[in-house]
């Protein structure tokens, strides 16, 4: 390396070095922390959000608070109710004429119609699942 080069980089190593060590002494830099703006929404459609997941699932909900805390936006959270409620059972009529059918079955073969579904992905014919036991499609 030239003595040019070698006393370039020396010096941004050392720059570099001693750059964090200021700015965490800095107020400056913890101003600027606390008072920038906050960023304007990530979604601007909705104007409001709801969030609904049945009250036992603790779980998800955990990962949503996250989720929400990490993009800076706001929602609500509601109780979803059971699928075999009467409410529930009602809404799905009414959202979709297919779903009278799908109420009264209350089950749906869909893994098992899925899983002799050749694969299109495979010339040999043979089906491929995940660990899920789906196929690849």
């Amino acid at each position: 390396m030239a003595p040019r080069n070698l006393r370039s980089f020396l010096l941004a190593v050392v720059v570099l070095s001693i750059l964090p060590i200021y700015l965490s002494k800095s107020s400056c830099l913890d101003g600027w922390l606390t008072s920038r703006p906050r960023l304007p929404s990530i979604l601007p459609v909705p104007s409001k959000t709801y969030v609904i997941s049945l009250p036992r699932r603790t779980d998800r909900r955990e990962k949503m608070e996250r989720l929400r805390e990490h993009l800076g936006v706001e929602w609500s959270y509601f109780d979803a109710g059971e699928a075999g409620t009467p409410l529930v059972t009602k809404i799905v009529d009414q959202v979709h004429p297919s779903a009278r059918t799908l109420s009264s079955k209350r089950s749906v073969d869909f893994p098992q119609r899925m899983a002799r579904t050749k694969s299109s992905c495979h010339s040999n014919g043979q089906t491929q699942t995940n660990p899920l036991g789906l196929p690849h499609l």
